[in-house]
Parts: C-alpha cells; sequence; structure tokens
C-alpha cells in the first residue's frame, strides 16, 4: 500500500465563557497509509492524543476542514 499525504483538522470545541464553538483548528499534514495511520504518525506522544478514538481532547480528527465543521456535536442532536 502507498503512502498518501493528508491533511488532519480537529473539530472546534467549546471552552469556559464561550457561546460559541470554536471554528476547527489545522492540526497539520502528514503522510500515512490511511487518515488513522497520517493522525498516529503526527500526533503520536503528542498530549491528550487519544490514537483509539483520532482525537485531541476528545475532539475528534478530520481529513477536511469542511468535515470539522459539518461533524460537530451541535450537527449530531448532542448535548455539550
Amino acid at each position: 500500500m502507498s503512502t498518501q499525504t493528508f491533511e488532519i483538522w480537529m473539530e472546534g470545541h467549546h471552552a469556559t465563557g464561550m457561546d460559541r464553538k470554536s471554528d476547527p483548528v489545522y492540526k497539520g499534514e502528514c503522510r500515512g497509509n490511511s487518515f488513522e495511520d497520517a493522525c498516529r504518525n503526527l500526533l503520536d506522544g503528542t498530549e491528550h492524543f487519544d490514537s483509539d478514538t483520532l482525537s485531541v481532547w476528545g475532539c475528534k480528527l478530520y481529513p477536511t476542514r469542511y468535515e470539522a465543521f459539518r461533524f460537530t456535536p451541535e450537527d449530531k442532536g448532542e448535548q455539550s
């Protein structure tokens, strides 16, 4: 399997005192055999990265800014 280059975006989050969710955060670009592999290559060993759920501080990771905006807890009807 050949490697590809993936962008890695983290969905926006709520912080204390915020009235709305932040914009997605660009975490970087990395090569991997899959998106999951690229996330691990870029973020393994960094604080608060969960390789099992592909999340940072509980915020999910996505391969595009569009998906990071689109798939938010509000969009899924969940409460934060």
